[in-house]
């Protein structure tokens, strides 16, 4: 009878037991189902109010402010390189400038005397362009024969351009050598254009050029009796001559006088200066708006 009593408590333990899992497994679908009703209400009430929306768009907003924040980063850090660029050139100035210029104050003149003489880069152009096609119009000048005195001057006087030789006084009466002209062996740019500067003169700026006679025009006794001068003036009067004739056939209106360099009647120079024309034509080079003239002298 014992043995039966404890296995009826046993199995109403258990029985217990079972209920009390079945009531736990009650317990537990009910609070699932409060959750699934409460996550029920809470999508319909995200649905429903339309302020949760906007709330995620600021979040795009947000999420767009720091893409934009992100591309700001990228410019900075390249306007930080730039920068670390220019402290290096900053200091690369600083030491030309205590090696070369030895003073601050000096390098800050110079800057300014430079900015003050620096031509406009068009200008530039157009007079690079105008002398290397008088440069070519030069080496199309062919070399002449052998003259004398006053060969050469009827050969001037007879010149439909009138150009004369010009001569220093005393001019020559009786001269033995030949005069002749010959292609000049060096024709250079020469002054302060070479660095796009020029000088502001009352008659305006100008380019020098340099044309250096051949040496087979010259004897060893030319330095006597100005004859090296007589005959640098003929070379330049051959020259003028042959510009004048040739410019218009190469599209390059220009008027051709001589000049005297600073003064000296012994130094006879070619200046040139451009002209516009009455019916100008499409190749035409034209510089007179530069308000430039271009010297040739002889060495």
């Amino acid at each position: 009878m014992a043995k039966r009593k404890r296995q009826s408590v046993q199995h109403a333990d258990a029985s217990n037991v079972s209920i009390t899992s079945t009531s736990a497994e009650i317990d537990t679908s009910d609070l699932q189902s409060n959750i699934d009703d409460s996550s029920r209400m809470d999508i319909s009430e995200e649905l429903s109010e339309p302020h949760d929306v906007h709330e995620s768009g600021d979040e795009k907003d947000d999420e767009d402010d720091d893409e934009s924040e992100s591309e700001d980063e990228q410019p900075s850090f390249i306007k930080r390189q730039k920068k670390s660029q220019l402290s290096a050139q900053d200091v690369q100035i600083a030491r030309e400038t205590a090696e070369l210029f030895k003073s601050n104050i000096f390098k800050l003149e110079i800057d300014e005397l430079i900015k003050e003489l620096k031509l406009k880069e068009s200008h530039c152009k157009l007079i690079e362009n105008s002398l290397h096609r008088l440069h070519d119009i030069i080496q199309q000048i062919p070399k002449s024969k052998e003259f004398a005195l006053f060969e050469a001057e009827a050969l001037f006087n007879n010149s439909k351009n009138k150009v004369v030789i010009p001569f220093p006084d005393p001019k020559p009466t009786s001269f033995k050598s030949k005069l002749q002209y010959d292609v000049p062996e060096f024709v250079s740019l020469v002054g302060s254009f070479g660095m796009k500067t020029a000088i502001q003169q009352p008659k305006g700026m100008s380019v020098d050029m340099a044309l250096t006679m051949p040496k087979s025009l010259f004897q060893p006794k030319d330095y006597l009796n100005y004859r090296a001068i007589y005959k640098r003036a003929f070379y330049i009067a051959y020259l003028a001559d042959h510009l004048i004739q040739l410019s218009k056939k190469n599209h390059l209106p220009i008027k051709v006088s001589y000049d005297y360099l600073n003064g000296d009647r012994l130094c006879p120079t070619i200046l040139i200066e451009s002209v516009t024309p009455e019916h100008p034509h499409k190749d035409d080079l034209i510089f007179e708006k530069t308000k430039m003239s271009i010297r040739a002298n002889e060495e």
